[in-house]
Protein backbone atom coordinates (compact mmCIF):
# COMPACT_ATOMS: atom_id res chain seq x y z
CA UNK A 1 0.00 0.00 0.00
CA UNK A 2 2.63 2.67 0.56
CA UNK A 3 3.72 1.90 -2.68
CA UNK A 4 0.78 3.25 -4.36
CA UNK A 5 0.65 5.80 -2.14
CA UNK A 6 4.17 6.85 -2.80
CA UNK A 7 3.14 5.74 -6.55
CA UNK A 8 -0.13 8.45 -6.05
CA UNK A 9 2.07 11.94 -5.10
CA UNK A 10 4.32 11.25 -8.00
CA UNK A 11 1.55 11.36 -10.21
CA UNK A 12 -0.30 14.19 -8.50
CA UNK A 13 2.92 16.00 -8.42
CA UNK A 14 3.37 15.69 -12.12
CA UNK A 15 -0.05 16.82 -12.81
CA UNK A 16 0.63 19.80 -10.95
CA UNK A 17 4.17 20.66 -13.18
CA UNK A 18 2.22 19.83 -16.02
CA UNK A 19 -1.03 22.26 -15.13
CA UNK A 20 1.93 25.11 -14.43
CA UNK A 21 2.02 24.85 -18.43
CA UNK A 22 -1.51 24.19 -19.59
CA UNK A 23 -1.50 27.56 -21.39
CA UNK A 24 1.08 26.09 -23.82
CA UNK A 25 -0.25 22.77 -23.16
CA UNK A 26 -3.93 24.09 -24.19
CA UNK A 27 -2.58 25.36 -27.56
CA UNK A 28 -1.32 21.92 -29.19
CA UNK A 29 -4.67 19.72 -29.00
CA UNK A 30 -2.66 16.54 -29.01
CA UNK A 31 -0.67 17.56 -26.12
CA UNK A 32 -3.89 18.74 -24.47
CA UNK A 33 -5.83 15.47 -25.41
CA UNK A 34 -2.75 13.97 -23.44
CA UNK A 35 -3.24 16.03 -20.29
CA UNK A 36 -6.63 15.09 -20.16
CA UNK A 37 -5.84 11.50 -20.48
CA UNK A 38 -3.64 11.83 -18.09
CA UNK A 39 -5.96 13.59 -15.42
CA UNK A 40 -8.98 10.97 -16.18
CA UNK A 41 -5.98 8.04 -15.35
CA UNK A 42 -5.11 9.82 -12.31
CA UNK A 43 -8.13 10.40 -10.95
CA UNK A 44 -9.58 7.05 -11.39
CA UNK A 45 -6.76 5.79 -9.39
CA UNK A 46 -7.00 7.87 -6.92
CA UNK A 47 -10.65 6.32 -6.55
CA UNK A 48 -9.48 2.99 -6.26
CA UNK A 49 -6.61 3.66 -4.01
CA UNK A 50 -9.10 5.60 -1.17
CA UNK A 51 -11.77 3.02 -1.92
CA UNK A 52 -9.44 -0.09 -1.32
CA UNK A 53 -7.88 1.80 1.88
CA UNK A 54 -11.38 2.32 2.91
CA UNK A 55 -12.26 -1.42 2.73
CA UNK A 56 -8.97 -2.32 4.49
CA UNK A 57 -9.91 0.14 7.43
CA UNK A 58 -13.52 -1.67 7.45
CA UNK A 59 -11.69 -5.05 7.54
CA UNK A 60 -9.71 -3.38 10.93
CA UNK A 61 -12.87 -3.16 12.53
Amino acid sequence: MKKSKKLLQLLNQELLVLTDHIEEISKNPEAFALYCHALKLVSDFTVKFHNIQNDENLKIY
